[in-house]
């Protein structure tokens, strides 16, 4: 069999496989595969009423008769050519809109799909892999932000559904406020998750003698307090894997801050209702209910910003990741 009727037959193939999987993508069977936030965003995203995977199981079904008919009859290969670019160019559009929202990991897999049926049907040298070209930088961004939704924070301890979440580097003249001033609301203590990110070698000292601490079982305050205490931090007998877990859960917290828009710490995101209590006046009976821990008022826009329901960036006078980066 010749390399032409080779390719021909591996882009039928290749287009009934897009049009079974986006089927099955209709009918729902995909959904406890699909796990990224865009599946459920992208769900019920419809045209004049059309499911997109219908009208994508329609488009794979079209080119698989158009390109298995073309063998025989050169218009109508040509037609095929020209709907394969459409739909390249169509899916273009709605993987720069997941580059820039949320990933949806079932259309990337039916976007990849239609590509490989590109690749199948073009030679190399074939004027429409321009239309390729453009199409693979795009699918490009829309994986690395797979990528990116694929990364969590990881916080020094568990918390259900946080009101506040605050990263902060342990040698940061500006998080050791922020964070003796949530020290000060113990009301808040219970309800914040703090996201630790090293930024020099001593941060890192200060991680590993905190993942110490936590598996003595120590209180998180009494944690915090030394995590951002003026003192050195002693050096901390770790393992290679407490080292490579102290580096993925810094990397990850910085991931996550760099994600929100910001590239500085300390760096907070509030919930409403977490909002609602840091900007109400403390409890009596709680401020000061921990030991050694000031009376610091926790007013908006001092030391860190208040985002609300929005992520917005901390103000400049906080610390950069990058170690040579000094603090304010």
């Amino acid at each position: 069999m010749q390399a032409s009727s080779m390719r021909i037959l591996a882009t039928i193939l290749l287009a009934l496989a897009g049009a079974l999987l986006c089927a099955v993508s209709a009918l729902d069977y995909t959904t406890p595969f699909c796990t990224t936030a865009g599946c459920a965003l992208f769900k019920g995203t419809s045209i004049a009423g059309l499911s997109l995977y219908w009208i994508g199981a329609a488009g794979f079904f079209l080119l698989a008769v158009l390109y298995s008919v073309g063998r025989r009859l050169p218009l109508l290969r040509r037609t095929a050519d020209w709907c394969l670019a459409a739909a390249l160019a169509f899916d273009a559009v709605l993987l720069g809109v997941l580059a820039v929202t949320v990933p949806c990991l079932i259309c990337l897999v039916v976007a990849a799909v239609l590509g490989a049926t590109a690749l199948a049907a073009w030679p190399t040298g074939s004027r429409w892999r321009r239309v390729l070209i453009v199409w693979a930088m795009l699918f490009a961004a829309s994986v690395a932000g797979l990528g990116r939704g694929a990364v969590s924070p990881v916080p020094i301890t568990e918390v259900p559904s946080p009101a506040l979440q605050l990263y902060v580097s342990p040698t940061c003249p500006e998080c050791r406020t922020a964070v003796l001033r949530l020290l000060a609301r113990t009301e808040l203590l219970g309800q914040t998750a703090f996201y630790p990110i090293a930024k020099t070698a001593e941060d890192e000292r200060r991680l590993l003698a905190m993942h110490a601490s936590l598996q003595e079982g120590r209180p998180l305050a009494e944690i915090l307090r030394a995590l951002v205490a003026d003192a050195a931090a002693p050096d901390v007998p770790a393992s290679s894997a407490d080292r490579l877990r102290i580096w993925v859960m810094s990397m990850c917290n910085k991931i996550a801050v760099l994600h929100a828009g910001s590239q500085t710490v300390p760096f907070l995101q509030a919930s409403a209702a977490g909002m609602l209590q840091l900007l109400s006046p403390p409890v009596p009976a709680a401020t000061g209910a921990v030991p050694g821990a000031p009376t610091l008022p926790m007013p908006a826009g001092q030391g860190f910003s208040l985002p609300g329901l929005m992520q917005t960036p901390a103000p400049p006078q906080g610390c950069g990741f990058a170690e040579q980066t000094p603090c304010d």
